[in-house]
């Protein structure tokens, strides 16, 4: 799910929607770990807070359906 985020397809998306364009995504995950395994290997780690991990992952060129496809 996570690799489907950083897709074109949900640039494209974005950018119809909002009418800017984005170069990637970041998200906040809350936790006491030094790492997310969840998102350890899709997004990389931007940055470690007290009780937080901010990740971020540049979009791809690769369309949801050949993401899906190949597993």
């Amino acid at each position: 799910m996570l690799y489907l985020l950083k897709s074109e397809d949900v640039r494209d998306f974005l950018v119809e929607k909002f009418n800017y364009f984005f170069d990637g995504l970041k998200t906040t995950v809350y936790s006491n770990k030094p790492v997310s395994m969840k998102y350890r290997g899709a997004f990389k780690l931007q940055r470690r807070d007290k009780g937080k991990l901010i990740y971020c992952g540049d979009f791809n060129k690769l369309k949801i359906k050949k993401i899906i496809r190949n597993g």
